[in-house]
């Protein structure tokens, strides 16, 4: 089915889609990667409550590309979307391992996620992700700076704080954190 300029692949297309795939490219260096048409698919299902075939898309991705951290990093967050937030967790650190560095698990990827969060009004699900990623990326300050500041709005002030307090940690020049947070420890005495 074509929806705007994606084509949209149901699984028993998909599923016909993988095998001639791997049937054509087995043994091949060059393989088409239709990671990003996989995902478009899996987030159009999951925004229409079909969340059964979006989990069959984002599990055959993973047998088609079982060395990339793409699919792994999709589903990852097929599962924060539905909740599952262990799953979630263990895909995050799986992808995470295959490359850190990887596009799918990036920081933009986590910020551009968090907007879709926001958007669909699910807000526990930003906070498990949040904290996800300051797990996979402990040394990243601008990530616990913002993490805080996503506390803070919505008033988790001890949660605010902690990540404060990370981030100038890793960046003692963060004016603006070390404002704030000689701010909210005044509030809260």
């Amino acid at each position: 089915r074509l929806c705007g300029e994606i084509v949209y692949f149901y699984p028993n297309w998909f599923r016909q889609a993988v095998a001639a795939l791997s049937q054509t490219f087995e043994d091949k260096k060059i393989y088409p990667d239709l990671t990003n048409e996989i995902l478009a698919t899996a987030q159009h299902l999951l925004e229409r409550d079909e969340t059964e075939e979006a989990f069959k898309v984002l599990n055959l991705s993973i047998e088609l590309y079982p060395l990339s951290p793409a699919p792994f990093g999709h589903l990852a967050a097929a599962h924060i979307w539905t909740g599952d937030f262990v799953k979630a967790r263990d895909l995050f650190r799986k992808a995470f391992a295959k490359n850190p560095f990887h596009s799918s698990i990036s920081i933009n990827a986590f910020e551009n996620f968090v907007l879709k969060l926001q958007s669909a009004k699910k807000i526990d699900e930003i906070f498990a992700l949040a904290e996800i990623m300051a797990e996979l990326r402990p040394k990243h300050a601008n990530l616990h700076r913002t993490i805080g500041t996503m506390y803070h709005q919505v008033g988790k002030i001890d949660k605010a704080i902690e990540y404060y307090q990370k981030a100038l940690r890793l960046n003692p020049k963060f004016k603006d954190v070390r404002e704030k947070l000689e701010k909210l420890k005044k509030e809260r005495n």
